[in-house]
């Protein structure tokens, strides 16, 4: 049955396809139209000719066969998929007079149309940047498509873009798939996929490695979400978010999966920014592997932090409501880590909720002091003081203002060689509707004074399932007055000092113990 269901989505896929792209002997030769395949001379007429022909005839392929086409801003029209040969390459102009709008390729409010083969598009971006001081004079985005339906991008390689690579906003069912999306590390704003207010968008079978956010939801408009989006197959190396939620967050971003994804020298492995009062729901994370940015990178000065998921509410300004974040799923995470952490902070008017982490496995290579670290913001354009900053907790999952919060079948080996630095496993503060299932922990050194799991304010919190590893700090120490509805069941404790530290504050009736062994 199994081979039988594969044969059918095969089946099925290829008459998705099918429905979208024209016969493939519908071909427009660029070569045809007077364009000039030596990397010098610039072709944008002859191409944009080439295009328009194609459109007015009904549609098909614009084929550029072997060479280099230099080119500046060209549009794409209904019906036209631009077909690249393998050892073809479309080169963008290094004259910002050449981009009008501001963009390589463009689209706008077309349908059935795309770029197709296995050849290459260089935006030339490092002629507008290396060297140059801000702001850069450069190309806005080396693909827009904006309004468009029924777009696919399928087989080709992006290289040297000069700001985001590909943006789709304002689109409807759109198909990215098997692109290998390279730029310079320090290349700055180049963005590998943005969905922008868009639905129904299927990112698969990418490679991005890029200097900055590899695969960025956004939502612009408060009346058109980013939603139904699916992720999958991809390999993903950035210098700032691997996948990034916002900044821009006006509207929703809902209903997306994401799911068997390698993330490797990530400053951010994947991160919330809820800034502009809209949402973020119902996203689930699975089978993802993460690392957080390698120590030789982390030296240099731009990089301050790393977080292996950071997720974080608060207001761009003054005047804008604060953001909602619920429902959000990571199932069967791996995540190893130099020497970033977890950090999920809502805000005390505007709880995170429904958070649920399952079957998450953390490796620390070392303890690293965080008491001086500030909270990313996403954004250069942020001048007002960051509030609910809690990424100076010496913690390796730190959760602030949560609503529901659900740990299933956490596992945090610590493989630091000295015991210097002394840090929490699990931090918690304001958070209340709180289970706690299956807890494991590692240490090669022993972790003196600081206690395993400590929650401040805490309230019904439900534990079990737990095995700690703790030979000189309690498991859990539990802080404030208002901590209250403490349940600890099934649990073994045969190799910790001391179960459950109660600060002075804390009713010590609002705790109950039923465990494999208590002290």
């Amino acid at each position: 049955m199994f081979w039988l269901k594969k044969i059918f989505k095969t089946f099925l896929c290829l008459i998705i396809i099918s429905t979208v792209l024209p016969a493939a002997e519908v071909n427009f030769n660029v070569l045809d139209y007077g364009a000039v395949p030596d990397g010098k001379t610039l072709c944008t007429t002859e191409i944009q000719k080439t295009i328009d022909a194609c459109n007015e005839a009904g549609g098909g392929y614009v084929v550029f066969p072997k060479g280099e086409f230099l080119t500046g801003t060209i549009e794409l029209k209904n019906n036209v998929f631009m077909q690249i040969h393998p050892a073809a390459t479309l080169l963008g102009s290094k004259n910002i007079a050449d981009y009008d709008p501001g963009f390589l390729i463009y689209a706008e409010g077309i349908s059935h149309a795309g770029i197709l083969g296995n050849g290459t598009i260089n935006g030339q971006g490092d002629s507008f940047w290396k060297g140059k001081e801000r702001p850069f004079n450069r190309p806005g985005r080396t693909i827009k498509f904006l309004d468009c339906r029924d777009i696919v991008f399928k087989d080709f390689h992006l290289i040297n873009s000069a700001s985001w690579c590909i943006d789709v906003e304002g689109c409807d069912r759109v198909t990215l798939t098997g692109l290998s999306i390279i730029n310079d590390r320090d290349a700055p704003n180049t963005d590998g996929i943005d969905p922008v207010s868009s639905s129904n968008v299927f990112i698969s079978d990418c490679y991005i490695d890029t200097g900055d956010d590899c695969i960025c939801p956004k939502s612009n408009d408060i009346n058109k979400p980013c939603e139904n989006l699916v992720v999958t197959n991809c390999v993903l190396i950035s210098d700032d978010s691997a996948i990034k939620c916002g900044t821009r967050s006006n509207g929703a971003i809902r209903n997306c999966t994401f799911s068997n994804i390698v993330i490797r020298n990530a400053k951010y492995g994947i991160g919330f920014y809820m800034k502009d009062g809209g949402s973020y729901e119902d996203i689930q994370f699975s089978n993802i592997s993460i690392e957080t940015i390698i120590p030789a990178d982390l030296e240099n000065s731009k990089c301050t932090n790393s977080f292996a998921i950071f997720m974080d509410i608060e207001s761009r300004d003054e005047q804008t409501p604060l953001g909602t974040i619920r429902n959000i799923m990571f199932n069967d995470i791996n995540i190893l880590s130099y020497d970033g952490n977890c950090l999920f902070a809502g805000m005390p008017e505007q709880n995170i909720k429904d958070l649920t982490l399952s079957n998450v496995r953390m490796k620390v290579l070392r303890r690293t002091d965080l008491t001086k670290r500030r909270k990313p913001r996403g954004t250069r354009t942020l001048k007002n003081i960051a509030v609910n900053d809690r990424a100076g907790i010496q913690s390796y999952f730190t959760f602030v203002n949560i609503d529901g919060l659900t740990i299933n079948n956490l596992f945090i080996d610590d493989e630091s060689v000295t015991n210097t630095v002394k840090s929490y496993f699990l931090w918690g503060q304001n958070i209340k509707n709180v289970t706690l299932e299956g807890f494991q922990n590692r240490q090669s050194v022993s972790n003196e004074n600081f206690p395993l799991v400590l929650f401040e304010n805490i309230s019904n919190l439900f534990v079990s399932r737990c095995q700690p590893v703790s030979a000189t700090t309690p498991f859990l120490s539990l802080q404030d007055a208002q901590s209250s509805d403490i349940t600890l069941l099934n649990n073994n404790f045969s190799r910790v000092c001391k179960p459950v530290s109660v600060g002075p504050n804390v009713d010590s009736k609002q705790v109950y113990m039923d465990n494999n062994r208590l002290q």
